[in-house]
Protein backbone atom coordinates (compact mmCIF):
# COMPACT_ATOMS: atom_id res chain seq x y z
CA UNK A 1 0.00 0.00 0.00
CA UNK A 2 2.58 2.21 0.98
CA UNK A 3 4.31 1.75 -2.78
CA UNK A 4 1.15 2.80 -4.38
CA UNK A 5 0.96 5.63 -2.23
CA UNK A 6 4.33 6.57 -3.10
CA UNK A 7 3.95 6.30 -7.11
CA UNK A 8 0.46 8.07 -6.70
CA UNK A 9 2.40 10.53 -5.28
CA UNK A 10 5.27 10.66 -7.87
CA UNK A 11 3.04 10.80 -10.82
CA UNK A 12 1.08 14.26 -9.21
CA UNK A 13 4.07 15.76 -8.95
CA UNK A 14 5.56 15.01 -12.16
CA UNK A 15 1.74 16.21 -13.67
CA UNK A 16 1.75 19.24 -11.32
CA UNK A 17 5.56 19.80 -13.26
CA UNK A 18 4.75 19.02 -16.60
CA UNK A 19 1.21 19.82 -17.31
CA UNK A 20 1.85 23.76 -17.28
CA UNK A 21 4.58 23.41 -20.19
CA UNK A 22 2.11 21.39 -22.01
CA UNK A 23 -0.78 24.95 -21.59
CA UNK A 24 -1.87 26.75 -24.66
CA UNK A 25 0.33 29.86 -25.11
CA UNK A 26 -2.79 32.59 -23.26
CA UNK A 27 -3.27 30.02 -20.32
CA UNK A 28 1.05 29.37 -20.24
CA UNK A 29 1.27 33.19 -20.31
CA UNK A 30 -1.14 33.74 -17.11
CA UNK A 31 0.13 30.72 -15.02
CA UNK A 32 3.92 32.26 -15.52
CA UNK A 33 2.72 35.47 -13.90
CA UNK A 34 1.11 33.72 -11.32
CA UNK A 35 3.22 31.16 -10.69
CA UNK A 36 6.28 34.86 -10.58
CA UNK A 37 3.70 36.75 -7.84
CA UNK A 38 3.36 33.71 -5.49
CA UNK A 39 6.66 34.07 -3.11
CA UNK A 40 8.56 30.39 -2.74
CA UNK A 41 7.45 28.68 0.59
CA UNK A 42 10.74 27.04 1.00
CA UNK A 43 12.99 30.05 0.20
CA UNK A 44 15.26 28.50 -2.47
CA UNK A 45 13.87 31.68 -4.60
CA UNK A 46 15.16 34.82 -2.59
CA UNK A 47 12.50 37.14 -4.14
CA UNK A 48 9.51 36.68 -6.79
CA UNK A 49 9.91 38.13 -10.37
CA UNK A 50 8.18 41.48 -9.77
CA UNK A 51 6.72 43.29 -12.71
CA UNK A 52 5.49 40.31 -14.68
CA UNK A 53 2.18 40.96 -16.97
CA UNK A 54 0.41 40.12 -19.88
CA UNK A 55 0.30 42.30 -22.26
CA UNK A 56 -1.51 42.64 -26.08
CA UNK A 57 0.48 44.69 -29.29
CA UNK A 58 -2.72 47.17 -30.33
CA UNK A 59 -0.46 48.94 -33.49
CA UNK A 60 2.69 49.09 -34.46
CA UNK A 61 3.65 52.70 -35.86
CA UNK A 62 6.82 54.41 -37.45
CA UNK A 63 7.78 57.01 -35.60
CA UNK A 64 10.57 59.89 -36.27
CA UNK A 65 13.93 57.63 -35.50
CA UNK A 66 12.02 54.63 -33.65
CA UNK A 67 9.06 52.24 -33.69
CA UNK A 68 6.15 52.79 -31.36
CA UNK A 69 4.34 50.32 -30.04
CA UNK A 70 1.10 50.58 -29.03
CA UNK A 71 0.60 47.93 -25.68
CA UNK A 72 -2.46 47.31 -24.08
CA UNK A 73 -2.40 45.11 -20.66
CA UNK A 74 -4.57 42.56 -19.46
CA UNK A 75 -6.77 42.88 -17.77
CA UNK A 76 -8.07 45.91 -20.44
CA UNK A 77 -5.72 49.04 -19.20
CA UNK A 78 -5.08 51.92 -20.58
CA UNK A 79 -2.94 52.08 -23.80
CA UNK A 80 0.82 52.70 -23.46
CA UNK A 81 3.18 53.44 -25.64
CA UNK A 82 6.55 52.12 -26.19
CA UNK A 83 9.65 52.94 -28.18
CA UNK A 84 11.94 50.51 -29.86
CA UNK A 85 15.13 52.18 -31.37
CA UNK A 86 17.02 50.48 -34.34
CA UNK A 87 14.62 47.64 -34.63
CA UNK A 88 15.24 45.28 -37.37
CA UNK A 89 12.98 44.67 -40.15
CA UNK A 90 12.63 40.87 -38.34
CA UNK A 91 11.54 42.47 -34.80
CA UNK A 92 9.02 45.17 -36.82
CA UNK A 93 7.38 41.88 -38.69
CA UNK A 94 6.98 39.84 -35.17
CA UNK A 95 5.65 42.83 -33.73
CA UNK A 96 3.26 43.23 -36.59
CA UNK A 97 2.28 39.32 -36.53
CA UNK A 98 1.39 39.96 -33.28
CA UNK A 99 -0.65 42.99 -33.55
CA UNK A 100 -2.89 41.21 -36.34
CA UNK A 101 -3.34 38.23 -34.38
CA UNK A 102 -4.25 39.92 -30.85
CA UNK A 103 -1.71 37.06 -29.64
CA UNK A 104 -1.55 37.82 -25.17
CA UNK A 105 2.27 38.29 -24.80
CA UNK A 106 4.41 38.33 -21.46
CA UNK A 107 5.53 41.29 -20.59
CA UNK A 108 9.10 41.61 -18.96
CA UNK A 109 10.73 44.10 -17.26
CA UNK A 110 14.43 44.56 -17.50
CA UNK A 111 16.58 45.76 -14.26
CA UNK A 112 17.95 49.00 -16.51
CA UNK A 113 14.20 49.66 -17.58
CA UNK A 114 13.84 48.35 -20.91
CA UNK A 115 10.90 45.87 -21.63
CA UNK A 116 10.82 42.07 -23.46
CA UNK A 117 7.46 41.46 -25.26
CA UNK A 118 7.93 37.35 -25.49
CA UNK A 119 5.46 35.73 -27.86
CA UNK A 120 4.99 31.88 -28.25
CA UNK A 121 8.37 31.59 -30.42
CA UNK A 122 9.98 34.82 -30.28
CA UNK A 123 10.71 37.98 -28.32
CA UNK A 124 11.37 41.27 -28.94
CA UNK A 125 13.88 43.17 -26.22
CA UNK A 126 14.74 46.88 -26.12
CA UNK A 127 11.40 48.22 -25.74
CA UNK A 128 11.31 51.88 -23.51
CA UNK A 129 8.48 53.15 -22.21
CA UNK A 130 7.42 56.41 -23.34
CA UNK A 131 6.01 58.35 -19.84
CA UNK A 132 3.23 60.53 -21.18
CA UNK A 133 2.89 61.25 -25.10
CA UNK A 134 2.81 64.96 -25.70
CA UNK A 135 0.13 65.21 -28.70
CA UNK A 136 -1.59 62.84 -30.77
CA UNK A 137 1.35 60.90 -31.74
CA UNK A 138 4.42 61.65 -29.34
CA UNK A 139 4.28 65.35 -31.29
CA UNK A 140 5.15 64.29 -34.24
CA UNK A 141 2.27 65.98 -35.97
CA UNK A 142 2.30 63.45 -38.80
CA UNK A 143 -0.40 60.69 -38.95
CA UNK A 144 1.00 57.55 -38.39
CA UNK A 145 2.22 55.05 -41.01
CA UNK A 146 0.03 51.71 -39.73
CA UNK A 147 2.11 48.66 -40.19
CA UNK A 148 -0.40 46.15 -38.75
CA UNK A 149 -2.26 44.33 -41.60
CA UNK A 150 -4.60 41.26 -41.19
CA UNK A 151 -3.16 38.03 -41.72
CA UNK A 152 -3.71 36.07 -44.32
Amino acid sequence: MTVVLVLVGLAALVAVVVVPFRLPWPRYVRWLITVAAIPDPWGIVSTPWPGLQEAVVETVTQGPDCLLVWVAGLPPARLRVLTLRGATPEAAAVLDRWAAAGTPLLEVPGADGELTLCGPMRSVGGLQAVPCPPGPLLGTGDAPTVMSQPMP
